[in-house]
């Protein structure tokens, strides 16, 4: 049997759980009122299993804790007494675990994650189940976003998904229920990005936070704590380990050879003195075209597409930054834009070209030679060269450094945004910004 959870709940008694407000959907309300029940009696069931959740909804009947035709929507309550024999891999309702007709239960020991994801993992991974991944998310920072419950009965009603035939409804454990789509993660990428909640957390994903709490010890660094989405030295854009087929299989690319796991240090880089705490990553464009293109472009929407009001409230000449991109794009096109604020309404807006100002992070020999001769792209203001047998294939690690003078320096900047371009798919981040007196 896999190992049960023992989560570091902060309340064990029975959580006051907040009733739908009036703006909720009047067909939603029995099921809503049906998950909190569920809730209810998950949290009476820890208190007598040392604060262990069911294995499975079953566990919660058996126990006496709620009825056989409890822990089911009741659109839906006229399902089998068996598990669905039809039900995916991914399915707490698969063989072995909850009767078919009831919620969608994201802490069952009977889904395996790493079935359809081998590929990704290290040699001989342990046998990762979705109640594990979800255990660990329940531990960190945002737990309150993260669905024990969902139920796929309302496919009718409003919801974020740009399919509206996706439509889930999720309940915390503290209560809350929300419209998502099929992936709840995306709802709440302006906290933790989707690609933040995978095994990745296994291998040494840490955050939220993604920095430590130091503010810059450097005249003119600007302090990106209140938007950073990651620290950078682990993989923080693709949710597994390993990254590609076949030949051009690799230890996913991060930035681990830059940042050292040292984070809220100085470096000294490019004739400029960094400050380095983690990092700033943007999304625009992605295609959800199935196939190789995951291996070239974003297929899922798992950063936000902007950053906003970051304070600044400084009068400066000029700025500088460290970025890069996850993806490539065509050269020449806007990527991204640093969009300043000034105390007078005034508004610069700075584009971030590819191939101009910036380019993808990671790439192979023949990438970097056909950047370099062909398209006489900018050369990285850092880089590092890893080889097959370090990362599975020969490609080297890059950063680019942009300046701008400021046309208004006797005006005081109030703000920043930090906004992808809407048609580009290459994905900005931002790693540093200093600013010049």
């Amino acid at each position: 049997m896999m190992r049960r959870l023992h989560l570091l709940a902060g309340v064990m008694g029975i959580l006051l759980l907040p009733y739908p407000s009036a703006g909720e959907e009047s067909d939603t309300l029995p099921c809503d009122r049906e998950m909190r029940k569920t809730i209810e009696a998950m949290q009476a069931f820890r208190r007598q299993n040392q604060g262990r959740y069911p294995d499975s909804l079953s566990d919660l009947t058996r126990h006496g804790y709620l009825q056989w035709r409890d822990a089911a929507c009741p659109l839906n309550r006229q399902g089998d007494a068996q598990a669905d024999e039809r039900a995916n891999f991914i399915s707490s309702r698969r063989l072995g675990g909850d009767r078919s007709g009831r919620y969608e239960y994201e802490l069952s020991d009977q889904v395996v994650l790493n079935d359809g994801s081998r590929m990704f993992l290290p040699a001989d991974p342990p046998p990762f189940t979705r109640a594990q991944l979800k255990g660990e998310l329940l531990r960190r920072a945002f737990s309150e976003q993260v669905p024990l419950l969902r139920c796929d009965q309302h496919r009718s009603g409003p919801s974020p998904a740009s399919n509206p035939d996706d439509g889930r409804r999720n309940a915390t454990a503290y209560g809350t229920i929300y419209w998502s789509g099929l992936y709840w993660e995306q709802v709440w990428i302006a906290d933790v990005p989707g690609t933040s909640r995978d095994l990745n957390v296994f291998y040494g994903l840490e955050g939220p936070p993604f920095y430590v709490d130091r503010a810059p010890a450097l005249d003119g660094a600007i302090d990106f704590r209140p938007w950073n989405s990651a620290f950078g030295d682990v993989a923080w854009w693709w949710e597994l380990p390993f990254f590609d087929e076949g030949s051009n299989r690799q230890r996913t690319p991060d930035l681990g050879p830059f940042f050292h796991h040292q984070q809220g240090m100085t470096r000294d880089l490019g004739g400029t003195s960094w400050w380095l705490n983690g990092l700033v990553q943007v999304q625009g464009e992605f295609s959800e075209a199935p196939g190789l293109n995951r291996y070239h472009q974003p297929t899922s929407q798992d950063h936000p597409p902007s950053r906003l009001d970051l304070p600044i409230k400084r009068h400066f000449h000029a700025a500088s930054w460290l970025q890069g991109t996850l993806w490539t794009g065509s050269p020449g096109e806007p990527v991204g834009f640093l969009i300043w604020h000034y105390e007078d309404g005034t508004i610069e807006r700075v584009p971030i070209l590819y191939g101009v100002h910036s380019a993808r992070f990671w790439c192979d020999e023949e990438q970097s030679r056909d950047e370099q001769l062909v398209r006489n792209l900018v050369s990285p203001v850092w880089s590092e060269h890893q080889t097959r047998e370090q990362v599975g294939v020969e490609r080297q690690l890059r950063l680019y450094q942009q300046r701008w003078t400021n046309p208004h320096p006797d005006v005081q900047v109030t703000s920043l945004d930090f906004v992808a371009a809407t048609n580009s798919p290459a994905a900005p981040f931002l790693v540093a910004m200093q600013v010049t007196p």
